[in-house]
């Protein structure tokens, strides 16, 4: 090692991911948080590139299908601290929901090059991509509910508003016969 500095790492922030997306034929940007930690990370100087790659045998998700990755080469600079984010793209088009099973795209660092001791930590990412069944459930809905304390109590007829608040996500303006008073904090519910 080099003036016996023990190795850093170099690695992903996290082991296990989800990118989540409605298969509506649109590309969904994510970024991969990456860093380097170990016991003397203020020693090293210089850019650190990496090489990322698929582990083929223990991903069912398809390079092309399911996902693209800019490029399998990345470089981490002292200027960002040696932090930076690995840009990979989720696929929809073609998709047709539901799946049997969510694709799982398996990732590692097969190498990091630097002037100074830095190792890839051999740890993988584990991705599961989920995709959402296209839904269109914004809207104004005339609701009329039933409610019942022990018994039937009576019949509330109200007009809702639900927006989307995100992919596959809602939210209402109301929530049954509650009040914003009795509720506290804003009417409705999110699904």
């Amino acid at each position: 090692y080099k003036d016996n500095m023990l190795p850093n790492t170099l690695a992903f922030v996290d082991a296990s991911f989800s990118m989540v997306g409605v298969a509506d034929g649109r590309t969904i940007d994510y970024e991969l948080p990456l860093n380097l930690v170990g016991p003397s990370t203020d020693k090293v100087d210089g850019d650190i590139t990496i090489q990322v790659e698929v582990d083929v045998a223990a991903s069912t998700a398809v390079e092309g299908t399911h996902f693209s990755l800019e490029s399998s080469s990345f470089t981490l600079t002292a200027a960002k601290g040696y932090r930076d984010k690995l840009p990979i793209t989720m696929l929809t088009d073609g998709i047709v929901t539901p799946l049997a099973e969510d694709p799982v795209l398996v990732l590692k660092i097969a190498s990091a090059t630097s002037s100074d001791k830095v190792v890839a930590s051999g740890k993988a990412l584990t991705i599961s991509m989920l995709y959402l069944c296209p839904s269109d459930l914004a809207g104004t809905y005339d609701v009329t509910l039933d409610y019942y304390r022990g018994g039937f109590v009576g019949t509330y007829t109200f007009t809702d508003v639900v927006r989307e608040t995100g992919d596959g996500q809602y939210r209402t303006s109301e929530a049954g016969h509650w009040s914003a008073a009795a509720l506290g904090g804003t009417p409705g519910y999110s699904f």
